[in-house]
This record gives structure tokens, sequence and C-alpha cells, in this order.
């Protein structure tokens, strides 16, 4: 991710029916900066990320 540009990831884990899954959390200014960091993030083979405000 930091060479594709992407600063500041973070990468945890979970067990959920036997399968493992992955979060990947990136901040992001406003939302239009999030559409355009999702979309990258799926370029780079992650899928499509879901845009979550905190």
């Amino acid at each position: 991710l930091a060479s594709a540009g992407i600063v500041g990831a973070s990468v945890s884990d979970i067990v959920s029916g036997g399968r493992t899954l992955w979060r990947l959390r990136v901040n992001a200014r406003d939302h239009a900066s999030a559409s355009e960091l999702a979309s990258r993030i799926a370029g780079l083979g992650f899928g499509r990320p879901q845009i979550v405000a905190n």
C-alpha cells in the first residue's frame, strides 16, 4: 500500500464463521477523497472497499 502512495493504513483480522476476514482502515479527509481512495484500493486487488464514517 505504501508503495502505491496509500499511507497510514492499518490491517486487522477476525475469524467469523470459520473464515478469516481482513479489515483495511485508511483515513481520508472527506467523502470525495474517500471515494477516490476506495477506487485506488480496489485497483490494487483488495476488492471494493466500503466507505464508513466514524
